[in-house]
């Protein structure tokens, strides 16, 4: 697997990126939307304080949505881990709380943290098709991590047209 740096505006318009699968560098059919967050460590310490920390999280945290492309299967099963970790979550937290408020007799809290153990492995599944990203420091570009030598051949040829 391979590293490349794409501009910020080249990824959130996403139609510039070659057609080459981030993921398995074939033809790309389809582009998945991906999410890159920058949270500033000194945000982290605030996180005992809900008050302080909920508007720095907010306000602080630098976010880039953008595309990158992708064949079908892949697109079709990354959205699926997606919605599955976000059924399995919510599930956790509804029979959780019901269990705690006393509205779901029996091993509520036991089924609660089923649920989570299987949305960490349903996350630890996915993680072979995702891609690492991180914006960089300098806030320019962001760097696409875990993707396939072609595509990131293809990218470091586009380069100089990318902005």
């Amino acid at each position: 697997m391979a590293t490349v740096s794409v501009p910020i505006r080249t990824l959130e318009e996403g139609e510039l990126l070659p057609k080459v699968c981030a993921v398995t560098g074939q033809k790309a059919e389809r582009q998945l939307r991906i999410s890159v967050t920058r949270t500033p460590f000194w945000v982290w310490f605030l996180l005992p304080l809900p008050i302080l920390f909920i508007p720095a999280y907010v306000f602080a945290t630098e976010r880039v949505v953008g595309r990158i492309p992708v064949i079908s299967s892949v697109h079709r099963r990354l959205t699926l881990f997606s919605w599955l970790r976000t059924l399995l979550i919510a599930a956790a937290a509804v029979i959780g709380v019901a269990d705690l408020i006393g509205l779901f007799p029996g091993p509520g809290f036991l089924v609660s943290i089923g649920l989570m153990l299987l949305w960490l492995a349903v996350g630890s599944r996915r993680a072979r098709y995702a891609i690492r990203s991180r914006i960089d420091p300098g806030g320019g570009s962001v760097t696409l991590e875990g993707v396939a030598p072609t595509f990131a051949d293809a990218v470091e040829q586009l380069q100089p047209f990318l902005r």
